[in-house]
């Protein structure tokens, strides 16, 4: 059997860091999601999900960066 998955191996301190922020990712996600449910603080539709956009566009940075390891 072949290994079908590509891309570096990755240490247990890289897994752990990696799932830390994407812990923090979904936390933070989630935060944001139930804000946007509420009705007593008006907002801006558009810039959050811009915002929330751009969060998203971050951590998948954060991961990738800490994945390829290096300096």
């Amino acid at each position: 059997m072949t290994n079908k998955i590509k891309g570096p191996v990755l240490t247990k301190e890289q897994i752990e860091v990696i799932n830390l922020f994407k812990d923090f990712e979904k936390d933070l996600l989630i935060a944001l999601e139930e804000f946007k449910a509420q009705k007593e603080i008006p907002y801006d539709a558009r810039w959050l999900s811009i915002g929330i956009t751009d969060l998203e566009k971050g951590f998948m940075g954060i991961v990738k960066g800490v994945s390829k390891g290096g300096n």
